[in-house]
């Protein structure tokens, strides 16, 4: 939109939404370059995180089986429905992605394409070396007391989400973020998260690994260009405009989602809204999709009795015995291991005997385990025949990570004192402060492979066959560990009941 069109849009703003601004106490002025026209009274920053394992990623504006143009209502669930919309009249700007080449399975031609490209692409591993004590950290903190119930948690959906808001921060408020992902300026973090995007985004027809962000904001408003253009170039943010609190909006946000997650969150989104009083809204999804590099065959899917917190369910089982891989222990664990085509794994870690699934994520030795990027060096391991016995699941979870974080030393952000800088006019700024962040996530896997999603939303207001073998049966509550061929880990969880 031109600037002079966009002045001519202030006298639109509704005169409640002018006088809302009363309330902000003026700061220092900032020069920042004008995006937006107007002002506003308060600052709600939703951040949409999600991991997705399986369906097919569709770009913004192109054709797929659901068409955002069209009329069809989507049926999500008997009570559910969700017009997509087109995203066109709302788009600013759009991210450019890399191409890929398509994986030599599919088209032969491109076997050595294919390598140079994963080269390139292994030249950003290891920007995740220094988060260990992050993802100690935080797995510990959100999935202890799980009560008998399933948990799933995404230590680099919620890094990424907490990189994002870091963003729109300054001063203690950033720096406690900081403190927390383990960066030691904006600056490295913005290197960092750029190449964890880089080595994350995989696209070549098998394997699928997207990372996505978006930025949501309310027509007629002036923003930092700064801001707007950090989010675009280190974080390959999409922008786009349009009316806060309109159900036309909502709905365009909610498309955006569910294309960059194949529509596995539309339940989860299903009353997402973008109230009258936001201004703006950061999304940023990740989606992956993976196969078993050796399936399971479904005549070997039977019902098993799994031993739940809740007491014993007969459930399918996937099995497979002539499977030859890693097989870890611990003093109070065992662990095996199953390779997607994309080269990472899952790991399943079954406590012992007498041993609860919760008593694994504060055990040190397990953390360790699940952290160590070089699995086939570990100490307690062997290659041998594992007898499979794998329970199917789908499982969800959703968490309120403000409690959380806070005890992790992030408390800034949560208080009027919080410093933020989104506007163009950085007086508008004061007052904002985080007032909620919450994560929903669901992991299932069948014969095939893996499948799973994950959302984060913060608001801010103002070889040869071995002789010895094993038999691995999950058939108690474990823990899950999904990683890409980094060893970063994407997906842990807890099966409480399959």
């Amino acid at each position: 939109m031109k600037s002079k069109k966009i002045q001519n849009a202030i006298g639109m703003v509704d005169s409640d939404l002018l006088e809302r601004a009363d309330k902000y106490t003026k700061k220092p002025k900032r020069k920042h370059i004008r995006w937006i026209a107007p002002l506003a009274a308060a600052l709600v920053i939703v951040i949409l995180s999600g991991v997705i394992f399986g369906g097919s990623i569709r770009e913004l504006f192109t054709d797929s089986n659901t068409d955002p143009t069209s009329t069809e209502r989507v049926t999500l669930a008997p009570e559910i429905e969700f017009k997509p919309v087109s995203l066109k009249p709302y788009c600013l700007s759009e991210a450019v992605y890399p191409e890929r080449v398509i994986n030599p399975n599919i088209d032969h031609t491109n076997l050595e394409e294919w390598h140079e490209e994963r080269r390139t692409r292994r030249e950003n591993f290891g920007a995740g070396d220094n988060l260990d004590e992050f993802f100690v950290k935080t797995i510990d903190e959100f999935l202890k007391d799980s009560k008998g119930e399933n948990i799933v948690y995404s230590p680099l959906n919620v890094y990424m989400a907490l990189a994002m808001i870091a963003e729109t921060t300054e001063g203690d408020s950033r720096q406690q973020i900081l403190d927390l992902i383990g960066a030691e300026d904006i600056e490295s973090l913005r290197t960092q998260a750029n190449a964890m995007w880089n080595a994350n985004y995989q696209d070549d027809g098998v394997t699928t690994s997207k990372l996505a962000s978006s930025l949501w904001l309310d027509r007629g408003l002036e923003y930092s260009e700064d801001l707007l253009n950090n989010l675009a170039e280190y974080y390959y943010a999409s922008t786009f405009n349009g009316e806060m609190g309109s159900e036309e909006y909502n709905d365009a946000l909610k498309t955006w989602i569910n294309e960059q997650t194949g529509n596995l969150l539309r339940e989860q989104i299903a009353d997402l809204e973008l109230s009258p009083d936001t201004i703006m809204t950061l999304a940023t999804t990740v989606y992956f999709k993976d196969q078993w590099v050796n399936g399971f065959s479904e005549g070997n899917t039977y019902r098993e009795v799994f031993h739940s917190a809740d007491g014993d369910v007969n459930i399918p089982f996937m099995h497979r015995s002539d499977f030859s891989g890693a097989y870890y222990w611990g003093e109070n664990f065992s662990a095996t291991s199953k390779a997607l085509e994309g080269r990472g794994n899952m790991y399943f870690i079954r406590p012992d005997d007498g041993v609860d699934v919760e008593d694994l994520l504060s055990d040190s030795e397990t953390m360790s385990f699940i952290m160590y990027d070089e699995k086939y060096e570990y100490k307690n391991s062997k290659y041998t025949k594992v007898n499979m016995s794998i329970p199917k699941f789908d499982v969800s979870s959703s968490m309120d990570l403000k409690e959380g974080i806070e005890n992790l030393g992030v408390i800034e952000c949560f208080t009027s004192a919080g410093d933020f800088a989104v506007f163009y006019d950085s007086e508008y700024d004061n007052g904002v402060y985080l007032s909620e962040i919450e994560h929903s996530a669901r992991v299932k896997i069948d014969e095939e492979g893996v499948e799973a999603a994950a959302v984060v939303c913060a608001t801010l207001a103002g070889s040869a066959m071995p002789e010895d073998e094993v038999d691995f049966v999950l058939d108690k509550p474990f823990i899950f560990v999904i990683t890409n061929d980094d060893e970063l880990p994407l997906f842990v969880g807890v099966v409480n009941n399959p």
